[in-house]
């Protein structure tokens, strides 16, 4: 009680009140707060795993205002000395005053768009990324601001005892109310109903709804303190039906229309022994934390509390904010000792005390719901009560308290010892201790087991006993081959030293081996349904079936932390396993396994044998090298916690990386805007997982659809993923991060890598437009050339056509003439007498008709060369006739063959009208298969000898000449047909 009138005198100081009125305001009212408050109570000795954050350990300053958590899972804590934002990992502090203005943070309040406003002694702030100045009306004086609170619509604020209201817009403006009111607003907020609840500055407080304004009755009790110069410093709402009201003299509650101290509706608060309350935070309907100017307390319907001080982990300091996250932490702000945070209730250690050392307990039994004996290794045997461990004295004065073994047995107890007579009886009702006066046990026990309805015991020297529940000897050995003996489920197991097990019966024989050890030692024996568990140091825990088969080994192969077993239990299906480095948890059922952690409250050290008990209000009490610890699986919260955040920071891409796009989407779907080009098809995705109740632990879970084929996973440390050279199309990135076994909803990240500009439609289009009238333009420069080229081939043809036919034209001149004298000499040779001057004009005919043809035509088929010489026999004026014969009319001989052809035939039909102008000749024109066209000319009328003509001589040798030039020329006299003329060409 005198640290708390210190503390009291001090807080009437700081609030500038003259301190000779303030002691004697203090003395008269000392009967009235005496009604509201309690002594200061040293703790019960239960210490919870709290983890304390202050300036020493990276926290901006240690005077806390407001705690919050925004949407993305961080930890915003407001002191009296700046800001500090806590990822789970790390602390990021801003103490600079030309970013916060004020390093006095008031009020801290986190909307649903993720924007964070920060409520300083200088002004509103406004954090989206960075801080931005908000509101500041007066540059050069103090802009104190506070009371962030929000209703459906709007956000509201208090400057310089002023309302203002943000809209959806932005924009700010002053709120009205009333004239009297409004210029008196201490401290306001709105309520879950959009309800809003003023304090003026003469304590007065009113609802206001619809606008209808209401001020509520005031207890006598808390008239007479405001009288005295005490009065309110903040409204608490939230999810309880009606505030709070905190004052400098209690915490008020609303009860219909009447103010009212906590404790009419808490009576536990009274002796909570946390002080006065000072902040008031509702879990659900029936549990609410009340936080103290001297610790911590959990109120439980109604009826029932906890208490968290100095002794079990917290701190005797004043509460000035409390926050559930929505992953059960619970945060706790104190004035100038930084901030606790609470993971875990289902667990909490027993302190040492002068009197009770809970670091070498060596057995324990459970005696009822709330009783627990406790069996040390030299000080006898403790009570556990209600977090509360105290000594039962033996009847009698012992040197020697070395407890070895509790074993209950209905309403008794009994209790072996290593002094003197042994073993002790204890009534579990009176908690009186007598002696077992009993020769049989007149020798240190070392353990003693229930075997049906009698007493199996095992003496400190190997010899064990069955005796009656009168201590009357049954049966004994004293052979040290049956080892150590342990009883489970009414069976005898003998545990050697070399590791083997036997079951024995009820003498001590044995019934058959379980388990040859190989030296492996077995420290402790456990049954689940048909199944034995044996926990070995060494080997982890095996386990057998009732017929002896090894059926699983669980070890740190598949899973466990160590393999050195001190103990087990079974509880339903879940295994509880106590070994050299702590706890551990099998679920039977599906084999999943969990470790507990120090941070968690659990130990993290070594268990001892046969440690882990089962206590009657289903708890399991652990013992311990460090102490006594107690874990409620039902209080266990650790599965109900959310599964973390996992939000998206940035959308990289390019060859470097250096396309940057911040995201600060708190949407599960993300959609970059941006479509990304081909040529940037490098990207990089950041993302950031929160987590306050297990940041080391967070996995991220990963994978590209249409490129990853299955999920991919990384550790906590590397949180950026990048993917090189994608092909385009659609893509979507997902991911999700687990936290201890717990998921995360999925996030999904939209992006689009754009076709390779040769491969959009429009570009096609473009290109195939560009293409064909490049084509076009192309087929009109190369058609001007090649017309140009036909032209120049043309040309250069008709020339070399011209050129051909003008030497065919001299050479026919010249050989027509050369033909006419050889002819001349032939037939003058041979005694013929012909017309010489006529046969000198029919060559001249001839030969003109032949040049005529070869400039009008460049081939010449083989009809129309059968009727070049129908047009000679007609324009002569003979009565020589001509045959025709033609089997293929279309087939063409060029010109200068046919011009040859011509020159040969003509010179051959004028060489016999020379003689015989009577004549008749046949031309015969055939293909062969060979596509060699044969031409035979011959008289068919002209009868002459054997001997040979001289127009056969003359065209004999005229056949040699034109063989040598490539001619294919036959001339042969026939009797019968005079001479046939053969001649060969290729078409």
């Amino acid at each position: 009680m005198a640290i708390y009138m210190i503390s009291l005198v001090k807080f009437i100081n700081k609030i500038n009140i003259n301190k000779s009125c303030a002691i004697l305001m203090f003395m008269k009212s000392f009967l009235f707060f005496y009604i509201f408050l309690c002594a200061y109570i040293t703790g019960n000795g239960q210490s919870y795993s709290f983890v304390h954050y202050n300036s020493s350990n990276g926290l901006v300053q240690s005077n806390i205002t407001d705690i919050k958590e925004d949407k993305r899972g961080n930890i915003w804590i407001g002191t009296q000395g700046g800001l500090a934002i806590f990822n789970g990992k790390k602390f990021i502090n801003y103490d600079d005053q030309d970013i916060l203005q004020s390093l006095e943070i008031n009020s801290i309040f986190c909307d649903s768009a993720g924007i964070v406003w920060v409520a300083t002694s200088n002004g509103l702030l406004r954090y989206d990324h960075q801080f931005h100045i908000f509101f500041k009306p007066f540059l050069y004086s103090q802009n104190n601001t506070n009371c962030l609170t929000a209703n459906s619509e709007s956000l509201f604020f208090l400057c310089n005892n002023t309302i203002y209201q943000i809209g959806k817009d932005q924009v700010v403006k002053k709120y009205f109310i009333n004239d009297s009111i409004e210029k008196t607003v201490l401290f306001f907020a709105f309520d879950k109903n959009d309800n809003l609840w003023l304090i003026t500055t003469d304590s007065r407080i009113y609802k206001i709804k619809n606008s209808k304004i209401t001020e509520f009755y005031r207890h006598p009790l808390m008239v007479g303190a405001i009288k005295k110069g005490y009065s309110f410093f903040k409204i608490i709402t939230g999810e309880q039906q009606s505030p709070y009201f905190v004052s400098n003299f209690g915490t008020f509650f609303l009860d219909k229309d009447t103010l009212l101290p906590l404790m009419y509706r808490y009576s536990k608060f009274k002796t909570a022994n946390v002080g006065q309350g000072t902040f008031v935070y509702n879990e659900n309907d029936s549990t609410i934390w009340v936080g103290g100017t001297k610790g911590l307390c959990k109120l439980i319907n109604e009826d029932s509390s906890v208490s968290f001080t100095k002794s079990n982990g917290f701190c005797n300091n004043s509460v000035s904010c409390i926050l559930k996250d929505k992953e059960n932490n619970l945060w706790v702000g104190c004035t100038f000792n930084g901030v606790y945070k609470l993971s875990n209730e289902a667990c909490f250690s027993l302190s040492n005390t002068d009197s009770a050392d809970l670091k070498d307990i060596r057995a324990v039994a459970v005696i009822s719901n709330t009783q627990t004996l406790l069996g040390s290794w030299g000080n006898g045997v403790y009570l556990l009560s209600h977090g509360t461990v105290s000594e039962i004295p033996f009847p009698e004065k012992m040197q020697n308290k070395y407890v070895t073994t509790l074993t209950r047995d209905g309403e008794s107890t009994y209790i072996g010892t290593l002094g003197p007579g042994g073993i002790w009886k204890l009534d579990n009702r009176t908690l009186k201790m007598t002696r077992v006066e009993k020769k049989v046990v007149d020798q240190p026990i070392f353990k003693i087991f229930i075997y049906h309805d009698k007493l199996l015991l095992q003496a400190l020297n190997g010899t064990s006993y069955m005796v009656d529940k009168k201590f009357s000897i049954i049966d004994s050995t004293k052979s040290y081959a049956l080892g150590n003996i342990t009883v489970v489920k009414n069976e005898i197991y003998g545990i050697t030293t070399s590791g083997i097990v036997n079951i024995l019966d009820s003498n001590f024989n044995v019934l058959k081996n379980f388990f040859t050890g190989n030296g492996t030692e077995v420290n402790t024996i456990e049954s689940y349904k048909n199944l034995v568990l044996f926990g070995t140091l060494g080997q982890g825990v095996l386990v057998f079936d009732t017929s002896g088969k090894l059926i699983k080994k669980i070890n740190k192969n598949t899973g466990l932390n160590s393999n050195a077993i001190y103990s087990l239990l079974v509880d339903e299906n879940n295994l509880f396993i106590g070994s050299n480095v702590g706890l551990t948890e099998i679920d039977l059922s599906n084999m999943t396994i969990r470790i507990f952690e120090e941070k968690n409250g659990m130990f993290n050290g070594e268990c001892r044998k046969n440690g882990l008990v089962k206590q009657l209000d289903k708890s399991v009490l652990i013992a311990t090298t460090n102490g006594i610890y107690i874990y409620y699986p039902l209080n266990d919260n650790t599965n109900k916690m959310t599964k973390g955040y996992l939000t998206t920071t940035s959308f990289s891409c390019g060859k470097s990386l250096e396309n940057i796009f911040p995201i600060d989407s708190l949407s599960n779907n993300v959609y970059i805007p941006y479509k990304i080009p081909y040529s940037e098809n490098q990207i990089a995705i950041t993302l950031k997982g929160v987590s306050q109740r297990s940041p080391d632990n967070i996995e991220y879970h990963y994978k590209l659809e249409g490129y990853d084929n299955k999920w991919k996973t990384t550790g906590s440390g590397n949180n950026v993923f990048q993917y090189n050279s994608l092909s385009p199309g659609n893509y979507v990135f997902k991911a999700y991060i687990t936290l201890n076994g717990s998921s995360s909803e999925t996030l999904s990240i939209h992006f689009i890598i754009k076709k390779p500009l040769q491969s959009e439609l429009w570009f096609q289009a473009i290109i195939v437009i560009l293409l064909a009238m490049f084509l076009l333009m192309l087929m009109i420069f190369f058609n001007k050339i090649y017309e140009k080229y036909i032209q120049t081939k043309m040309i250069d043809r008709l020339e070399a056509v011209i050129t051909q036919k003008k030497e065919i034209s001299d050479y026919a001149l010249t050989t027509t003439q050369t033909q006419l004298s050889e002819l001349k000499k032939v037939l003058m040779n041979y005694g013929h007498d012909p017309q010489i001057n006529i046969l000198n004009i029919t060559f001249l005919i001839e030969a003109l008709k032949r040049i005529k043809l070869l400039w009008k035509f460049d081939t010449i088929s083989v009809n129309e060369f059968h009727k070049y010489f129908d047009d000679i026999f007609i324009t002569r004026d003979s009565e020589a006739i001509i045959y025709h014969n033609i089997t293929v009319q279309s087939v063409i001989i060029p010109v200068e063959k046919a011009f040859k052809l011509m020159e040969l035939f003509s010179l051959f039909a004028i060489s016999i009208l020379a003689e015989n102008h009577t004549a008749m000749f046949s031309l015969n024109s055939e293909v062969r298969l060979n596509k060699r066209l044969v031409l035979k000319f011959y008289t068919v009328n002209n009868l002459k000898s054997r001997a040979e003509t001289p127009i056969f001589t003359y065209f004999k040798s005229l056949s040699d000449k034109l063989k040598k030039q490539g001619w294919s020329l036959e001339v042969i006299e026939n009797p019968e047909a005079s001479i046939l003329l053969i001649v060969e060409i290729d078409i």
